[in-house]
C-alpha cells in the first residue's frame, strides 16, 4: 500500500498503540510465516514478552491465532507493517527469530534470519544457506530457494562462487514464475567473475525467459551464441540452448534459422546415456527433415522422439515428444505426452515449464479436431501466463482460444480474444501467435458463408500464417474450401498440393495412424474432384476417418460439404441425410452460423426445417436432459420460442449459469468481465421471458 494510504495508516496506528513486547511479537510474525506454540514460548523467555502482550496482539486484529500458533492477519498487514518498521526493528525481529527457530525442520528459516542480520560477507553462513537452497530446490520449493540462493550470493566473498549462486538464484526465481526477479539476478552476473562458461549460462537463461516473456526473434542469436560457447565444455547445456533457439525461431516464424539450428544440433554428439539429449536431437532432426520433405527420415526420427518420451520426467522433453507425436498425427500419444508434461511440471513446481506444456497441449488439442469451445489447457495456461507475466505464452493462448471460437463461428468470443493481440503478438514479433490470430477471421468468414472474404484473407501475405509454415499447412483445408466455393479450382489445386505432399508423405512413410489429418486430405480431394463419383468416394472415406479420429466437428463440416455437393448434383434425397447429420452436431455445440448454413442447405434440398429447438445445445462434455414440468402460466412457452433468438455467446453463458456457475466463474472461463456476463444474462432473461437463474435451470433441465 502507498505510504499515504488510509488503510496502511490504520494498521500503523494499531501497531504503535501496542505495548513494546506486543509490537515485537507482531513484527516477529511479520518476518516469519507462522509462529508455533514452542517458538512463542522460547520467544517469551528470551525477549521478556508477557502473556498480556499476547492478549494485546490478539486484540489488535493484526494477528490471527490458528490452533496453538499465530500468523499475520493477511498480506496487506504484513507488507504495510514491514515497510513502516525501522531498520533496527527489522534487525531485532530477524535476530530473535534466528535464536528461537531451533528445530531441524526450521533450519532454512533460521539460516535465512541469520543471514538477514549479517552485515558483511560470511562464507560459512553462505555455504549453509546454499545447502538449504539446494534442499528447497530438490523439494520444488523454488519460491524459497531463490531467496536463499540470493542471500547466499550476497554473503559470498569469492567472485566465482558468488556468480554461481546468483545464477542459481536466477534459475530458481524463473522456475517460481518470477521473471523480473530472475532478470534482476542475472544482472549481478558480470565481469570479472563471469567467465565464458558462466556468461553463456546466463545468456541461455536470458534467452529462455525471452522466448516465453519477451521477443523470440531477439532470443534466437543470443541462444545460438550461448550454444557455441557451451559446446566445448557442456554439450548438454549447448543442446538445451539450441532447443530453445529452435523454439524461438518457430515462434518468430523463421524457418531458415530453424533449419540452421537443427543442422548445428546434428553436429553435436549426444552425451553418452543421455536419453533427454537423444530425444532433443531426434526431435530437431525429425522436424527439419519434415520441412525439407524427407518424410521417411522425419518419421523415423520423430518416432524415436516419441518412444524416448515415454516415462521421462523432464517437462520440456515431454513437450518435445508430444510435438513429435503431433507432427506424426498420432493424436492419442500427443494427448498422453502433453498431459504428462503438465503433470510433471506441476509436481516439480516449475511454473514456466507448466505454462509451456499447457501452451502446447492447448494448441495441439485445437488442431486435432477438438469440438470448438473452451479448451481447459488454454484457459489454465492463460491464467498461469498472466499471473507469471509470461506475455508471449499469454499471447499464444489468446490466439489459440480465438481460433477455437472462430472454428465454432463465435465472432464475439473470437474478437474478444483477438483484441489484446495487437500489442503482444504483432509488435513483439510473435509470428506464430499472429498467424493463428490471422487465421481466425477467415474461419469466421467461412462460418458466415462468406467464402470470397475467407479466401482473400488466407491469400494475404500476413494471413493464415504465410510467414509460419505449420500454421500455413494447417490452414490449407480452409483455403481449399474457400477457393472451391468461389469457383477458383486451379488455385485451390495449387494450394492443396502442399498439404497433400505433407499428409501423404508422412502417411506413406509412417507407421502411425493419423485418421484426422487423412480425413482432411480426403475432404480436399473430394472438393477438388471433377466427377461426382470420385467426390462421393472421397467424402465417404473422409467421414469414416473423422469418426475414427473422434473429430466430431470436422465430421459435421464434411457432412455439410458433402450434402451441398449432392444437392448441387441433383440428389436432394441423399443430400438431406448428410445435412441432417451436420445440423444435429452444429446444434449440439451451439454453432449458430454453421447451424444456419445447414438449415439453409436443408431447405434448398426440399426439407421443411423445423424451428430452432426449444432447449439450448448440450454442453461440450455431458448431456442435458429435457425432463421436468412447469405449471401453467409460467414462462416456459415464451422461453421455448426465445432460444432460437439467442446468440451463440448468450446460449453458452445461459448453459453455464444453469449449471450453477457464478458470474465471476463464467467471466473467468470466457475471458470477459463479470459486468459483461451480467449484461448478457439480463438480455437472456428478457428474451426468454424469465426472471431468475432458478427458472433458467428448470428450463434447461
Amino acid at each position: 500500500l502507498p505510504a499515504a494510504s488510509s488503510l496502511r495508516g490504520r494498521y500503523r496506528r494499531r501497531h504503535l498503540r501496542l505495548p513494546a513486547g506486543a509490537r515485537r511479537l507482531v513484527l516477529m510474525a511479520v518476518a516469519e510465516e507462522w509462529l508455533g506454540a514452542a517458538t512463542l514460548a522460547r520467544a517469551t523467555r528470551l525477549d521478556g514478552i508477557e502473556p498480556a502482550d499476547l492478549d494485546a496482539a490478539r486484540d489488535s486484529g493484526l494477528l490471527r491465532f490458528e490452533g496453538e500458533g499465530v500468523a499475520v492477519r493477511n498480506r496487506l498487514v504484513r507488507s504495510s507493517l514491514w515497510a513502516d518498521a525501522s531498520r533496527a526493528e527489522r534487525q531485532d525481529a530477524h535476530a530473535l527469530l534466528a535464536e528461537v527457530l531451533v528445530q531441524d525442520w526450521q533450519r532454512p528459516r533460521r539460516q535465512w534470519h541469520r543471514a538477514a542480520v549479517a552485515g558483511e560477507p560470511d562464507d560459512a553462513l553462505a555455504a549453509e544457506l546454499a545447502d538449504a537452497a539446494a534442499d528447497r530446490r530438490r523439494a520444488g520449493r523454488y519460491a524459497d530457494s531463490w531467496r536463499l540462493w540470493q542471500r547466499a550470493a550476497t554473503l559470498t566473498a569469492e567472485h566465482g562462487a558468488r556468480t554461481d549462486r546468483f545464477l542459481a538464484a536466477a534459475g530458481d526465481a524463473w522456475a517460481s514464475g518470477r521473471s523480473r526477479r530472475a532478470r534482476a539476478m542475472l544482472r549481478q552476473v558480470r565481469p570479472p567473475a563471469c567467465d565464458g562458461t558462466r556468461a553463456a549460462r546466463a545468456t541461455l537463461l536470458r534467452g529462455e525467459i525471452e522466448v516465453a516473456a519477451g521477443t523470440p526473434a531477439a532470443a534466437v542469436p543470443a541462444l545460438r551464441d550461448a550454444a557455441e560457447r557451451l559446446a566445448g565444455t557442456d554439450a548438454e547445456a549447448a543442446l538445451d540452448a539450441l532447443m530453445w533457439a529452435a523454439e524461438a525461431a518457430d515462434a518468430a516464424g523463421d524457418t531458415h534459422a530453424y533449419l540452421e539450428i537443427a543442422d548445428r544440433a546434428a553436429s553435436l554428439p549426444a552425451p553418452p546415456g543421455d536419453v533427454r539429449g537423444e530425444l532433443m536431437l531426434a526431435h530437431l532432426g525429425g522436424m527439419a527433415a519434415m520441412v525439407r520433405g524427407r518424410y521417411q527420415e522425419a518419421v523415423d526420427r520423430l518416432g524415436t522422439a516419441v518412444r524416448l518420451g515415454a516415462g521421462i520426467p523432464d517437462p520440456p522433453a515431454l513437450v518435445w515428444a508430444a510435438l513429435a507425436a503431433f507432427a506424426l498425427g498420432d493424436a492419442p500419444r500427443t494427448r498422453v505426452l502433453a498431459a504428462e508434461a503438465v503433470t510433471s511440471a506441476r509436481r516439480l513446481g516449475d511454473a514456466p515449464a507448466e505454462s509451456y506444456a499447457l501452451l502446447v497441449a492447448g494448441r495441439c488439442e485445437a488442431l486435432l479436431g477438438h469440438p470448438p469451445g473452451p479448451i481447459a489447457a488454454c484457459h489454465d495456461g492463460l491464467r498461469l501466463a498472466r499471473a507469471t507475466r509470461l506475455h508471449g505464452h499469454a499471447a499464444e493462448q489468446l490466439a489459440t482460444l480465438a481460433l477455437t471460437a472462430a472454428f465454432n463461428g463465435d465472432a464475439a468470443a473470437a474478437n474478444a480474444r483477438l483484441a489484446p493481440l495487437t500489442g503482444t503478438a504483432d509488435l513483439r514479433g510473435r509470428t506464430r501467435a499472429a498467424a493463428f490470430g490471422s487465421w481466425a477471421p477467415a474461419c469466421l468468414d467461412l462460418a458466415a458463408d462468406r467464402p470470397a472474404d475467407a479466401a482473400a484473407r488466407l491469400r494475404l501475405p500476413g494471413g493464415a500464417g504465410l510467414a509460419h509454415l505449420p500454421a500455413r499447412l494447417f490452414a490449407v483445408p480452409h483455403l481449399v474450401e474457400a477457393l472451391v466455393r468461389t469457383g477458383e479450382h486451379e488455385e485451390a489445386a495449387r494450394a492443396y498440393e502442399r498439404f497433400r505432399a505433407w499428409t501423404e508423405g508422412i502417411g506413406t512413410a509412417g507407421r502411425y495412424a493419423a485418421p484426422g489429418r487423412e480425413a482432411l486430405n480426403r475432404r480436399c480431394r473430394a472438393l477438388l474432384a471433377e466427377r461426382d463419383a470420385d467426390a462421393e468416394e472421397h467424402f465417404t472415406e473422409a467421414l469414416r476417418l473423422h469418426e475414427a479420429a473422434g473429430a466430431v466437428f470436422d465430421l459435421a463440416r464434411t457432412e455439410l460439404l458433402f450434402g451441398h455437393r449432392l444437392r448441387r448434383g441433383r440428389r436432394p434425397r441423399a443430400a438431406r441425410a448428410h445435412l441432417r447429420a451436420a445440423l444435429r452436431i452444429f446444434e449440439r455445440y451451439g454453432a449458430a452460423p454453421w447451424t444456419a448454413q445447414a438449415r439453409a442447405e436443408l431447405r434448398a434440398a426440399g426439407e421443411a426445417v423445423a424451428p430452432p429447438a426449444a432447449v439450448p445445445p448440450v454442453p461440450e462434455r455431458g448431456t442435458v436432459g429435457t425432463g421436468g414440468t412447469r405449471a401453467p402460466g409460467t414462462a416456459a412457452p415464451r422461453a421455448a420460442s426465445g432460444f432460437g433468438t439467442l446468440t451463440a455467446q448468450q446460449a453458452h453463458i445461459a448453459r453455464m449459469a444453469a449449471e450453477g456457475a457464478t458470474n465471476r466463474e463464467i467471466a473467468a472461463r470466457l475471458l470477459l468481465s463479470p459486468r459483461t456476463i451480467d449484461h448478457h444474462l439480463r438480455n437472456v432473461f428478457t428474451r426468454l421471458g424469465i426472471r431468475s437463474r432458478v427458472e433458467l435451470a428448470r428450463l434447461i433441465r
